[in-house]
């Protein structure tokens, strides 16, 4: 293998990563858009279906459009909502937390994938 092959990043690493965040947030937000319908708990627990239901939108399009073409932005926009599930878990009991974590820890796995694509395009500045 020549040092330009190693150099070079995979595109497939890059969209086996796109799409796992594209599944997890997809699945996410629809997991609240009937989560908003359904559940009928205390109002603090209602309000943050809204909270991610707007995030996982604004998520997902970041996503499908600037994050394909390697927006410096939109790779570190990203990791918002990955914080957020992931902060999540202080917030909830605890059979329902570690599932946020899970799908956090899933999340930051699938953005690893993509950094080698995004500092090959000059989208993420690491200096």
């Amino acid at each position: 293998m020549t040092d330009t092959a190693a150099a070079r990043p995979n595109p497939v690493r890059f969209w086996i990563g796109w799409g796992l965040l594209l599944f997890l947030i997809a699945g996410l937000t629809l997991n609240h858009v009937v989560g908003l319908f359904r559940y009928r708990g205390a109002l603090v627990e209602r309000l943050t279906f809204p909270v991610f239901i707007a995030l996982g939108l604004y998520a997902l399009a970041v996503l499908i459009w600037p994050y394909r073409s390697c927006a410096r932005w939109a790779w570190a926009v990203t990791w918002v909502f990955v914080a957020v599930t992931a902060v999540s878990f202080l917030f909830l009991e605890p059979a329902i937390g570690w599932f946020y974590v899970g799908g956090a820890a899933a999340m930051a796995l699938g953005q690893l994938l993509t950094l080698p694509h995004f500092l090959r395009a000059g989208g993420v500045n690491v200096g």
